[in-house]
């Protein structure tokens, strides 16, 4: 895995779940540079962080979920994005065929899943679907 993405962002509303993300990803070498819990939110983060890569939850407790704010925010960054949920199976319709080339997971999910999700969706070539 050769992935230069750095700096990450945590999109997700569970407190438990956005902690154990965090510590994943710090001992993986990344940084996080904000945890957001609301879609809004994420979005503004972007703009302002400007992270390589979000961890974005797709059940967000607010009016946008996280497909939602992943199309707004690629209005206004290319940032790629791994989708979380533990409803995936509910998703892949919309996952697929609006946001091809980026990652999803399945809760709950190891070290090694998710760092396999950051290297599809911060990858420049394009991976077949893959759901851990």
């Amino acid at each position: 895995m050769t992935i230069r993405a750095k700096n990450a962002l945590i999109v997700e509303d569970d407190l438990l779940i956005s902690l154990l993300e965090k510590k994943l990803l710090t001992h993986l070498g990344f940084h996080v540079t904000k945890t957001v819990t609301k879609g809004r939110l994420a979005v503004e983060a972007v703009k302002d962080h400007k992270p390589d890569f979000i961890i974005m939850d797709i059940c967000l407790a607010d009016d946008v979920n996280g497909l939602a704010a992943a199309k707004e925010i690629w209005e206004i960054s290319e940032v790629p994005i791994v989708f979380v949920s533990g409803n995936i199976d509910l998703y892949r319709s919309d996952i697929n065929s609006q946001f091809k080339g980026h990652a999803f997971v399945s809760k709950p999910f190891s070290k090694r899943i998710l760092l396999e999700a950051i290297d599809r969706a911060c990858s420049p070539v394009p991976y077949k679907e893959h759901v851990a």
